[in-house]
């Protein structure tokens, strides 16, 4: 009893000091301790809402530079892995030329923007759906079939992907179905790369093997005559620049292929960099693509993953 009296009193004077407080304007309750409401983050509702009428003004536009700005400026990096499954089930019954934006999206997008582990989480969801999206689509398993192959080729997606994902997978679902489409029908096949990469042919774009042709032949040209302005103006002139990385993983392969080349690939990178041809963030997707291969790589290049070591020290 006696706690409780003494509990009485001090509550008794609490409020007469907020009172007094009150009364005399004390600054303890005027504006600065104020409750304010915290920015609510969006949900994926509201996500979905914006990213449909994103994907909508880039099948009107083909304007891959806004659409990387629009998303970016959207906000919700964990939730891209919707928009790479609505921007991919938005165009299956599309023309091929909407398909073809599509891959040439997710390529440009990649890492810089989308982290690859979302971008892998959105093809997973697709082929986890790819049931229901039959309904629809018919041909959504041969057409996703296409698009994973795609996304492989253009090594957004490693190959280990295929077979991780068909284990987890309900038996029998069609998204084993298009797994299997993908190696038995695109991956496995002679010339694949080429084959897949022209499926949608008719495009406005040039595809991604052919500037991964163009960057090869600009770097081994580089390398025997040693301009590094001539190389710079080559990269620009490709008008790539959310393809950047693969000038970066190109030319950090060939260094690793030719030692000789180390030091000029070096210093071309280098000037690239520091004229801001290359930016910083596509210069860590390269290095970060690269590393993603590296166990592929180090089939044909013993030394390849000492050598990666080495040049993500050096790039520090």
């Amino acid at each position: 009893m006696k706690h409780l009296e003494i509990h009485l009193v001090l509550y008794s004077r609490f409020c007469r000091s907020l009172q007094q407080c009150s009364l005399m304007g004390c600054p303890c309750l005027q504006e600065p301790y104020k409750l304010v409401g915290a920015p609510v983050a969006q949900s994926l509702e509201q996500f979905k809402e914006k990213v449909a009428s994103l994907v909508e003004e880039y099948f009107a536009s083909d304007d891959v530079t806004s659409m990387a700005t629009d998303l970016r400026n959207l906000g919700s990096p964990n939730y891209h892995h919707y928009f790479v499954k609505k921007l991919v089930s938005m165009a299956l019954d599309r023309h091929d030329r909407e398909k073809e934006m599509a891959s040439v999206l997710l390529s440009a997008l990649y890492a810089d923007v989308i982290e690859p582990d979302q971008l892998a989480k959105g093809f997973r969801n697709l082929l986890e759906s790819v049931d229901d999206l039959s309904l629809d689509i018919p041909d959504a398993v041969d057409i996703l079939a296409v698009f994973l192959a795609r996304a492989v080729v253009d090594d957004i997606l490693p190959p280990a992907f295929l077979s991780k994902t068909q284990k987890v997978l309900a038996e029998g679902s069609k998204g084993i179905a298009v797994i299997q489409k993908a190696e038995k029908s695109y991956l496995l096949a002679p010339h694949h790369a080429e084959v897949v990469e022209r499926k949608w042919g008719g495009s406005t774009h040039t595809t991604v093997a052919e500037v991964q042709a163009k960057i090869v032949a600009l770097l081994k040209e580089y390398v025997e005559g040693g301009d590094k302005a001539e190389a710079c103006c080559c990269i620009r002139e490709l008008n790539v620049p959310f393809f950047h990385h693969e000038v970066v993983k190109k030319a950090l392969v060939l260094a690793m292929e030719e030692k000789a080349a180390e030091a000029k690939i070096w210093a071309l990178l280098q000037e690239s960099a520091e004229e801001g041809l290359i930016t910083s963030s596509q210069m860590a997707k390269g290095f970060t693509r690269l590393s993603d291969s590296i166990h592929d790589l180090a089939l044909d290049i013993p030394d390849a993953k000492e050598m990666l070591e080495v040049f993500t020290t050096r790039s520090a």
